[in-house]
């Protein structure tokens, strides 16, 4: 399994609106991927003051979450396809 963030260019950086409000919550980032029924797959992010942050702070569609502390990366893990699968339904 990975030992790297997949997106290594968001450590430490702080992400904010187009008026300088510092993201705070979850985002969900949709991709068209038309060979599903619902024609999109999801990635959910999880900021805190503007940084990557959360025990489950990036979920990616094939069931990989990662998790981060203030911005940094700090593991990952694959969530087993029945959880998966579940989500999905």
């Amino acid at each position: 399994m990975q030992e790297k963030p997949r997106q290594p260019e968001f450590e430490d950086r702080v992400f904010s609106d187009e008026n300088g409000n510092k993201y705070q919550g979850v985002m969900v980032h949709n991709a068209a991927d038309y060979d599903l029924e619902q024609g999109y797959l999801s990635t959910y992010y999880s900021f805190k003051d503007g940084k990557i942050d959360g025990e489950r702070a990036i979920e990616y569609p094939d069931g990989l979450e990662e998790t981060w502390k203030d911005g940094k990366f700090v593991r990952v893990r694959a969530l087993p396809l029945a959880q998966r699968e579940e989500a999905v339904l």
